[in-house]
Formats: structure tokens, sequence, C-alpha cells
């Protein structure tokens, strides 16, 4: 008869091995040059927001335009501008 105990303690070990190694994996470091980047650019739009304060984005208006029945046939014009 087998038993299926050890394959039972081998999967919960590998299942710690697993959560500890997720729970202590740190985030690769970030660079010199990429963290003096960051705070440069943080320090260029904070002064410039005093500088150029944002306005308002302006809202686009609805324009109304009237749909023709695709059962009806177009009205030729002789001037295209019209």
């Amino acid at each position: 008869m087998f038993s299926t105990r050890p394959l039972q303690w081998i999967e919960q070990a590998e299942a710690r091995d697993m959560m500890t190694d997720a729970m202590f994996r740190q985030a690769p470091e970030v660079s010199r040059r990429r963290r003096a980047r960051d705070v440069i650019m943080e320090a260029l739009v904070n002064a410039f927001s005093y500088i150029v304060p944002e306005q308002p984005m302006p809202q686009m208006r609805p324009v109304l335009v009237r749909r023709q029945d695709r059962r009806q046939v177009a009205l030729r014009r002789d001037d295209p501008y019209r």
C-alpha cells in the first residue's frame, strides 16, 4: 500500500520555500542617474506650476447634424462647398 504522506511533506516544504522567497524578495535597486532625473523633473514641474498655472481645458460643444435617411437619395448640388 502506497502512502501519500511523503509526497504531502515535499509539497508543503516547496510551498514554504516559495512563500519565504516571495516575502523576502526585494525590488531591484534604482540607478543613481534615474533617481537624480526623477528628482530634477519633479522640481521642474513644481517650479513651472507656479509660473504657468494650468488653465481649464475648453469643452467641446456638440454639433447638430441632420442625418439623412439611408433610403433617401442624397440631393445633388452644383456648389460642392454649400
